[in-house]
């Protein structure tokens, strides 16, 4: 997992060159985890210089401005990013993501997909570079996909709440309907 993320985040890197990466998590607080990243990345032949490497914001909101550092976002493997990615698309950042066969590792194909993003969704790690680089290295894609995003992503089914509720409301009342009919069969068959 950790290790082919690593290795999709460098190929985009070395297809993008002046690329950089901007990694902000509570992971980075510390001196020694941000040389340990340093030095991997260096290992690989990616310059300290193109590594923007940052501790956690206080809150949602303080995290907010810092999309506007970002041109594309790359979701996490294999586990991926749910609010994060929610986040960057309301902010006007697209998120490419790599289907995987779990259901941790394709919440973000959900997410882009029900936006209408499902051409930023890779099968697998060449196709995971291939999208970044490319948005990275093509002007019009890029505008194209972050034209509206905002819009796009409140108005699709991921922010519709009230749609949310109705389905749950339904797969309540067809679970208690099971259980009423199951609950009436087993006493049907009681002898008292």
């Amino acid at each position: 997992g950790a290790k082919r993320l690593f290795d999709a985040f460098v190929a985009a890197m070395k297809e993008v060159p002046g690329s950089r990466l901007f990694m902000k998590y509570h992971g980075l607080t510390g001196a020694s985890a941000r040389r340990s990243i340093v030095s991997r990345f260096a290992a690989a032949g990616i310059g300290e210089e193109r590594l923007l490497l940052e501790g956690p914001e206080p809150n949602a909101a303080a995290m907010m401005p810092h999309y506007a550092r970002m041109d594309v976002m790359l979701d996490s493997y294999p586990y991926h990013g749910t609010t994060t990615t929610c986040e960057a698309l309301y902010m006007g950042v697209p998120v490419v993501t790599r289907a995987g066969r779990t259901c941790l590792s394709r919440v973000g194909v959900s997410i882009l997909t029900n936006v209408g993003l499902a051409e930023l969704v890779a099968e697998d790690e060449a196709g995971y570079v291939r999208i970044a680089a490319g948005l990275a290295t093509d002007p019009e894609w890029l505008r194209r996909v972050r034209a509206g995003l905002r819009e796009r992503i409140v108005a699709s089914p991921v922010c519709d709440s009230g749609a949310y509720v109705r389905r749950m409301q339904e797969a309540f009342r067809e679970m208690w309907r099971g259980y009423c009919t199951a609950t009436a069969t087993a006493d049907a068959g009681t002898i008292a």
